[in-house]
């Protein structure tokens, strides 16, 4: 952890100090009010925002809550030349700035242009596949999932340091290469006194060790991830041909949920069951995308191979192989309603061998082969865009249970005041219903500049 922290602080010292060249060199000794150099003139953008917001948990006593940041500050920063171009944006929330200087960065990209190629290095977020949200082809970030009121996918992604070539040719083809030198999984939450949003699995690895115990143990193989060995690469390629938007893509790297080795030790019948370490899993995706527009739905599809290395099924500390997908459509309704509808799942293959190891626990036993879920949401402009509402749902199928987000946004000038809630409900065993009692309103009133 100490290790990232230090890259993302160094990183972040270069480009400041990048920044302050720059503006010295522009309204420093000079009468020019631009940069001027070989091949163009240099401007730079200054932006942001500042929040002001809230959560309210609705089952709990108000002298069991605080706002962690009321205010909530953001800064942008963006140089662009001909051939070049850089930008930064930092998240300077009290609380990051205090307790997790990591998450400081939020983004920090540096660009090249050369002639159809195009290269870039830094910490990013990439967007991968046609899907909205959830879908099996965006693999590159790893999410932030120890705290579920935050809800905007490009919000729970958390950057990465990589580098990106892209080479156009035609007019609508692309092929991308991404490389990331180390691995970074799913944030997840782990402290038993802010256990809010622990999931149900870690939960039960609790009981075979204690808090700082699982600390450790995920600190340790987090320290292990942050070496070259560890690093993943992929490629995609997009085209058109005639109506239809195509994609194929593929990736080497790791499966960005854990995996823990438990075995049972102990001499039989007193058996006991033991965590060993915390692992992830390597794995080869071979996926295909596409999109087009068919009677005013603009229809979207995925199709993912999730090959990793247990291919014959029986092995209790990898992740069987598996297949994923995803189809939806957005269209509009009566009265300007927009309706977007997305429909997403995996099939587990060799599911017969889940959980056939003697004296080992298989990560994936008791679990379903088959899962899927459906996120659904209908939203409204009104009164000239200055007012919105939106409902999103989320259905998981064999899970039988939900999360429902409704939202009112009013929009004034750069200004909006936001009103949003999460009710979570269904089977309480779900990934969503074992949330149950942290059904939330949050208020937001955010300036951006």
């Amino acid at each position: 952890m100490k290790k990232n922290i230090i890259k993302r602080i160094d990183i972040l010292l270069m480009l400041m100090a990048g920044t302050v060249a720059l503006f010295a060199q522009e309204f420093g000794f000079g009468e020019e009010e631009t940069i001027t150099g070989k091949n163009s003139n240099l401007a730079i953008q200054i932006g942001g925002e500042l929040a002001i917001e809230g959560t309210r948990f609705v089952h709990e006593s108000l002298s069991d809550q605080t706002f962690s940041d009321f205010v909530v500050p953001r800064l942008s920063v963006t140089a662009q030349g001909n051939k070049t171009e850089a930008r930064i944006k930092l998240k300077l929330a009290p609380t990051i700035l205090t307790t997790y200087p990591d998450q400081i960065i939020d983004e920090a990209l540096l660009r090249i242009y050369v002639g159809l190629f195009t290269l870039d290095g830094g910490l990013i977020k990439v967007s991968w596949g046609k899907a909205d949200s959830q879908g099996p082809l965006d693999v590159i970030n790893p999410l932030k999932l120890d705290d579920l009121t935050i809800t905007d996918t490009m919000e729970q992604k958390i950057a990465r340091p990589l580098l990106r070539g892209t080479f156009a040719f035609g007019s609508f083809s692309k092929i991308e290469g991404i490389f990331i030198p180390w691995f970074e999984g799913n944030r997840l939450a782990l402290d038993t006194t802010k256990d809010r949003w622990m999931p149900a699995q870690i939960e039960k690895l609790l009981t075979l060790t204690d808090s700082d115990g699982l600390k450790n143990k995920f600190l340790e193989v987090h320290d292990e991830m942050a070496t070259l060995e560890h690093f993943q690469a992929g490629v995609r390629f997009t085209t058109t041909t005639g109506p239809v938007d195509w994609g194929l893509q593929y990736f080497y790297g790791y499966l960005l949920n854990p995996a823990a080795e438990v075995s049972l030790t102990g001499t039989f019948p007193n058996l006991t069951p033991s965590l060993a370490r915390i692992t992830y899993n390597r794995y080869h995706q071979a996926a295909f995308d596409g999109a087009m527009v068919i009677q005013g739905f603009n229809v979207r599809w995925e199709g993912a191979a999730n090959i990793t290395e247990d291919t014959k099924g029986d092995d209790p500390f990898v992740y069987n192989p598996a297949l994923a997908y995803s189809i939806g459509f957005d269209r509009d309704l009566f009265w300007a309603i927009n309706l977007n509808l997305q429909y997403n799942g995996s099939y587990r293959l060799f599911d017969d061998k889940v959980g056939t190891s003697f004296l080992k626990i298989d990560i994936e036993q008791d679990t379903d082969a088959f899962t899927s879920q459906i996120t659904a949401r209908l939203s409204q402009n009104l009164f000239n865009d200055t007012l919105k509402w939106e409902g999103t749902l989320l259905w998981g199928l064999q899970n039988e249970d939900y999360l429902f987000i409704p939202s009112l946004t009013w929009v004034q000038g750069d200004a909006e005041l936001s009103v949003k809630a999460g009710i979570f409900g269904g089977n309480s065993s779900g990934q969503l219903g074992q949330f149950d009692d942290n059904d939330y309103v949050s208020v937001q009133l955010k300036y951006v500049f």
